[in-house]
């Protein structure tokens, strides 16, 4: 069509063979058009394609990280579970003095029916056992309660990482981190974040909050005073009561920052919240309930071996 508008002087010529130059431009509209339609749906399928494969990569990790938060078998750990289904019948207060077993789980609040999962908190493919519940707090609030925490080590020993007892609470809260809610008194209360440190099978520090009380009336409300300690915990060397420890952090902001710690730990929630328990019903022990509440944690001996 250019030539036309270019060689009017061969007009004549042009019109006879216009037919033929307009059927094969429209040939070859007709080839273009078909090649863009071609790139157009080759760019679409790779398009499609790249965006299912992106999903598929998203899917897959999601999956793969449920899957790893909770490990699918834990048979190695049959051998622990024996020797506990022991201790319970036998009626002891502690699973502990065992070969192989480091560290020690009270059985104050466990008895046969107890509930178990196996987790692999810090997706290395290794199993840890976790015995406890979820149940909801009197705010609604789902909470993961731990009652026993166990990892299997290279050497094939149990370590006994977290337990709880009357006067001291185990939490999961997430992310691999534990909390445990411990009194020293009616005066001394303290929480401490601890979080799974899968490579040597122990707890790491990440911080601690320290509630002091003053009763100076008695009737009147205590007066509170919080402490917390990142990185580290409280010691009695540094002073003798946290609230005193002129190089940490007090009052309100100490309050503030423990809730965020706890915030910044688990930042996805807990993704053990909703899961199913394995329940230890079958077995062959004899099921006693739970220990007394008459004992004291501060005065062993007033453990009289009841069980209600």
């Amino acid at each position: 069509m250019l030539k036309i508008e270019k060689k009017k002087i061969i007009a004549a010529l042009l019109c006879a063979s216009m037919a033929a130059s307009l059927a094969a431009c429209s040939k070859d509209d007709k080839k273009a058009e078909e090649t863009e339609e071609e790139t157009t749906t080759s760019e679409t399928t790779e398009e499609t394609s790249s965006e299912e494969t992106e999903e598929t990569e998203e899917t897959t990790t999601e999956e793969t990280t449920a899957e790893t938060t909770v490990a699918d078998t834990g048979a190695e750990y049959q051998p622990f579970l024996d020797g506990l289904d022991q201790a319970i019948a036998d009626g002891q207060m502690y699973y502990e003095d065992v070969e192989g077993v480091n560290g020690s789980m009270c059985l104050i609040l466990v008895d046969s029916n107890y509930q178990y999962i196996y987790t692999d908190l810090d997706n290395n493919g290794k199993s840890e056992l976790m015995i406890g519940y979820e149940h909801n707090d009197l705010d609604g609030n789902p909470v993961v309660e731990v009652y026993g925490f166990v990892a299997l080590d290279d050497e094939g020993n149990y370590n006994i990482l977290a337990s709880s007892w009357e006067r001291q609470r185990t939490s999961y809260i997430g992310n691999g981190n534990f909390i445990m809610d411990g009194s020293g008194g009616a005066d001394l209360h303290i929480d401490t974040l601890y979080h799974f440190n899968g490579e040597t099978y122990s707890f790491d520090v990440a911080a601690q909050l320290v509630t002091d009380s003053d009763e100076p009336d008695p009737s009147e409300l205590p007066i509170m005073y919080y402490t917390v300690y990142e990185g580290c915990e409280w010691s009695y060397e540094v002073s003798e009561r946290a609230c005193d420890d002129p190089d940490a952090l007090h009052g309100d902001e100490a309050l503030a920052r423990w809730d965020e710690i706890q915030a910044e730990s688990a930042p996805d929630g807990n993704e053990l919240v909703g899961i199913t328990w394995n329940t230890n019903a079958d077995a062959d022990v004899p099921d006693f309930g739970v220990i007394n509440s008459g004992f004291s944690i501060d005065d062993p001996e007033s453990f009289a071996g009841e069980r209600s």
